[in-house]
């Protein structure tokens, strides 16, 4: 418990920092309650809170090892692709500016515009590809333990996926 709740200060931390890059939200401030540990100068705006990733697949926090929390900026020029790929631990992104079309191997395709904050998919191979016509610039954090890789390229599949019937 006593790891989860420092894993938990740490992104508050981090996301305070990013805060700066993110647009204005249009989401309600959280209830006064929520707020009683901030100053009247402290607005704290909900981007994100889910026990599922993206698949609608529960969340884990990983236990095998000593806990490790990465920030990373993604940019993503208009056309590029991630290749297909899939993360091994639990990681949330915050879309900064541009879109992002996220294919899964099933064909569904989630698409993620710039405000919004994903719990991405876990343990479920992928790919991303920026429509254009900007560049997709996104943050993304990552949950996970010292050492452990946290994006594994996978191969693409046989055939192009379509969306389930």
């Amino acid at each position: 418990m006593r790891t989860h709740l420092r894993l938990f200060s740490i992104l508050a931390v981090l996301a305070l920092a990013v805060a700066p890059l993110c647009r204005a939200s249009t989401a309600e401030p959280v209830a006064a309650a929520a707020n009683a540990g901030y100053s009247a100068q402290v607005s704290v705006t909900p981007l994100l809170k889910t026990q599922v990733d993206a698949a609608g697949r529960p969340l884990a926090y990983p236990t095998d090892g000593p806990a490790e929390v990465t920030a990373v900026l993604v940019e993503m020029q208009p056309g590029a692709e991630t290749g297909w790929h899939k993360h091994p631990l639990p990681c949330v992104v915050y879309v900064l500016e541009g879109e992002l079309h996220v294919t899964l191997k099933d064909g569904r395709v989630n698409i993620f515009k710039a405000g919004q904050a994903i719990a991405e998919v876990v343990d479920l191979e992928h790919n991303g590809v920026n429509p254009g016509p900007g560049v997709a610039r996104l943050v993304m954090f990552v949950i996970g333990t010292e050492g452990k890789a946290f994006t594994v390229k996978t191969p693409a599949p046989a055939t192009t996926p379509t969306p389930a019937e």
